[in-house]
């Protein structure tokens, strides 16, 4: 589905091979400042890496004229971390905004206004529709920017630290659907450090260690491996809330 192969980007990161399987949640973990969100942005299209490939159903997407590059990104659904939001328009009129991209004939926009609204009542949403992004919170602005980027159903999802600093509540909310999503057999690439995300919808974990994916595996593998390296590297990243499993139980899980 998307594979990353030999990337590399300035001094910044090296050799990142990353196979992302059709329904797989692969997510990459890592020190602040080590790439992580420049990995993202390689591979849904907005950053050309200094060297290597990015295959989106085995279509080098950098190979391609630009035309033919942004048919293809239109088939990701991208989060940012910043959310991103157009701050002089409301947030009914930023989610609008895909639709009206992708679908300009004016006889469609009573579906579209009708879709907007589906989706703001989906996320909780519903009484901010007409707020600009400043007068948002920030809890707000990433359900909004998440609701942009899956109101135009995409083939994968590519999530940029999807919960970091909202409230518990709006975090519920976001990982609802992200298991809604995730339901409908459809792959997730996504970077964070939070503990409910890479144990209860994550498959498979990247480690970014020195530049580049040094392990992968199932969280709770890596979580419980006897590899010195991996134990500290994790130690020091504090991944959020610790969750109390021994390895009997590891054993059943697997």
């Amino acid at each position: 589905m998307l594979k990353l192969e030999n990337i590399y980007f300035q001094n910044i990161i090296e050799n990142i091979n990353i196979s992302i399987l059709r329904e797989e949640t692969y997510c990459i973990i890592g020190k602040n400042g080590s790439g992580k969100s420049l990995i993202l942005n390689i591979a849904c299209g907005l950053l050309k890496p200094t060297s290597g490939n990015v295959y989106f159903n085995n279509i080098n997407i950098y190979n391609l004229k630009r035309t033919k590059k942004i048919k293809i990104m239109e088939r990701i659904g991208f989060l940012f971390q910043n959310s991103a939001l157009i701050s002089n328009l409301t947030l009914f009129e930023n989610i609008e905004l895909v639709l009206k991209y992708h679908n300009p004939e004016k006889s469609k926009e009573k579906e579209m206004k009708d879709k907007v609204e589906y989706f703001l009542k989906k996320f909780d949403l519903i009484d901010k529709k007409d707020v600009t992004p400043p007068y948002l919170s920030l809890g707000e602005k990433k359900l909004g920017a998440f609701a942009r980027a899956v109101i135009n159903d995409p083939d994968i999802l590519i999530l940029d630290e999807p919960t970091a600093l909202i409230d518990r509540h709006t975090k519920s909310v976001m990982i609802d659907i992200i298991e809604d999503y995730k339901d409908s057999n459809k792959p997730i690439f996504l970077v964070s450090n939070d503990n409910d995300l890479i144990f209860n919808v994550v498959d498979r974990v990247g480690l970014l260690i020195n530049k580049t994916i040094k392990y992968e595996g199932e969280p709770y593998e890596l979580k419980y491996s006897d590899n010195k390296e991996i134990k500290e590297f994790l130690s020091s990243i504090k991944i959020s809330k610790e969750i109390d499993i021994d390895k009997q139980t590891l054993s059943l899980l697997k």
